[in-house]
């Protein structure tokens, strides 16, 4: 493990994440992540009247070094007017953490119901913790040779590869919502959700930040984030929404998502 900069990531040191952490005051024209500097005269960025930005974080498993971490990426997103959601499941006294290892399965899920309708199913998102949805989807890994065969009908966990967390993305979608998936051109599997490292997401929230901010249009974008930087074998798979509401009507401000059983 590296600490760079205040970030405690496994390959921090590595060249393509230093590259992206720059390219975002020097490409892209944002304000530095802490800790990286900026090129004179380089921030740009200045919020247009009329464009709400939201991220939402959600995640499972509590962990002192992830915390920081991403603390400090919710700083970076609110110094540039984007309303950070955030909601952490798996504290003290809380009772629905992520089972083991099942991180892939819990992002998977909460990522495939915030694309199918993000209001009607956000009061069910901690029910991605549940041992069923484990159990299903272990059976859905099997079947395609992603996982153990000893994984069928149980809940035992590993830590999913970013091809396995697509897969199960994408059978969800084709489950529920009748996607035709082999209808889908998609060859960096990058629907439902695209899976990054958390250098990535950084870089991918710069340019549909930056895209919207040029051209004014509402959207959601959906990330399944790793923990780690690009080129380390990976750790922990958090949900990520970014949802850009371009109009000259600001939403209600939203502090908290309501994780409470209906």
């Amino acid at each position: 493990m590296h600490v760079a900069n205040g970030m405690d990531v496994d390959g921090a040191d590595n060249h393509h994440f230093l590259c992206n952490m720059k390219s975002l005051t020097e490409q892209y024209g944002l304000p530095p992540f802490p800790g990286f500097g900026q090129a004179a005269g380089a921030i740009t960025w200045e919020n247009p009247d009329g464009l709400t930005l939201t991220s939402h974080i959600v995640d499972y498993y509590a962990n002192h070094r992830l915390s920081k971490s991403w603390s400090k990426v919710e700083r970076w997103r609110e110094c540039m007017g984007i309303n950070v959601v955030v909601h952490y499941v798996g504290g003290a006294g809380d009772k629905r953490p992520q089972v083991s290892s099942s991180c892939g399965v819990v992002a998977a899920r909460v990522l495939t119901w915030a694309r199918q309708d993000f209001g009607r199913h956000r009061g069910t998102f901690n029910l991605a913790t549940s041992r069923e949805v484990l159990k299903a989807a272990n059976n859905e890994l099997v079947a395609v040779d992603r996982v153990p065969s000893g994984f069928a009908n149980t809940r035992k966990t590993q830590f999913l590869s970013a091809s396995a967390v697509n897969f199960l993305g994408q059978r969800f979608m084709e489950q529920e919502a009748g996607i035709d998936v082999d209808a889908i051109d998609d060859p960096l599997q990058q629907w439902p959700f695209e899976c990054v490292t958390v250098d990535q997401l950084l870089v991918r929230i710069a340019l549909r930040i930056t895209e919207a901010a040029q051209d004014p249009t509402s959207g959601q974008y959906y990330f399944c984030a790793n923990s780690e930087a690009t080129g380390s074998g990976g750790f922990h798979w958090v949900s990520c929404i970014l949802d850009i509401h371009a109009s000259t009507e600001q939403p209600a401000h939203i502090s908290r998502l309501d994780f409470s059983d209906d």
